[in-house]
């Protein structure tokens, strides 16, 4: 008789089924949404396509693994992680993965943070160096664009008209709210949770809210999450300069 297999091969043998799985009922939602899809105008679009680009096309992708890979590494080793290198790509392939086939790009974090988690690393630790990252993104997002505009602002405001120029400009403001809102939970936590539950009470009083202790639980989460940053950008000032520089790459 064959020797039985271990319990971390049952795992990967499971991990191993699931993927081909997911990658199985993907493909087939993909050709039966698109009827003209399929592998023969793929093969035909490949031939007809610049062979070089196509292979530049793909060493973008995996460069794109590899940054988002060796962000999320460095920001956890210096919250005292000793991840591995293979693991640290390993979450960053199962961000892009389940963000691209789950909607609104949703189930990337929580599928990285599940992995780490199953690896040995804290909760705590693991949803907090992804929300360091992406602070990180968001940052990196902003100084691509100005760094565009400064250098090509032909191209930028060339679009200015129509729909185009208007979602550029939403784009824009959007990040730079966002940014700003992280920034004020790092800088003045007391105050973005004394609006946030303010909203929460106005909206409770309109009958929008339901269930408001439920929301002013996820406001005063999620503000000391983005609060804990400054700490540690105290505690490590070249962190944040590192992993944007390292999304700044990735993008």
């Amino acid at each position: 008789m064959g020797k039985k297999l271990s319990k971390s091969a049952k795992k990967q043998l499971i991990n191993i089924l699931v993927l081909v799985a997911l990658v199985a009922i993907t493909l087939t939602v993909l050709f039966l949404s698109y009827r003209e899809l399929n592998f023969g105008t793929i093969l035909d679009f490949l031939r007809s396509s610049n062979g070089w680009l196509i292979g530049a096309a793909f060493a973008c992708m995996v460069a794109e693994i590899i940054f988002e890979g060796l962000s999320i590494h460095v920001i956890a080793r210096r919250l005292g992680h000793k991840s591995k290198l293979r693991a640290s790509l390993a979450y960053s392939t199962s961000d892009i993965y389940y963000s691209a086939i789950t909607p609104s790009a949703s189930g990337g974090q929580p599928a990285s943070m599940f992995y780490m988690v199953r690896d040995g690393m804290s909760a705590g630790t693991a949803g907090f160096t992804l929300i360091f990252n992406l602070v990180a993104y968001t940052g990196a997002i902003i100084a691509i664009g100005i760094f565009a505009l400064a250098v090509r602002p032909q191209m930028i405001l060339g679009l200015g008209n129509g729909l185009t120029g208007t979602l550029i400009i939403v784009g824009f403001v959007v990040q730079f709210v966002l940014l700003g809102l992280l920034i004020m939970c790092m800088l003045w936590s007391s105050a973005v949770l004394k609006a946030g539950n303010g909203v929460i009470s106005l909206l409770t009083k309109i009958k929008i809210v339901r269930k408001p202790d439920k929301w002013r639980g996820k406001v005063a989460g999620a503000v000391e999450k983005y609060r804990a940053c400054r700490g540690i950008i105290k505690t490590h000032p070249a962190l944040f300069l590192w992993a944007l520089l390292l999304n700044i790459g990735q993008r």
